[in-house]
């Protein structure tokens, strides 16, 4: 028996999780990091940007 079983008497049932934040496939911080890696050529920022970009999809 669990503890709050046994304190309120009451079975705990999860069905599915809860999202509170509202998701949009639209994400302006993505869309304009792609704006600027087209925008440059090779160097270290585009690799920092290119690697923002992969962390943001995740």
């Amino acid at each position: 028996m669990s503890l709050l079983n046994k304190l309120f008497g009451q079975k705990r049932t999860i069905q599915s999780p809860t999202f509170v934040k509202d998701f949009t496939k639209e994400n302006h911080q993505l869309m304009a990091l792609s704006d600027l890696s087209y925008k440059l050529t090779d160097g270290e920022q585009k690799d920092n940007i290119e690697r923002d970009i992969k962390l943001l999809k995740y």
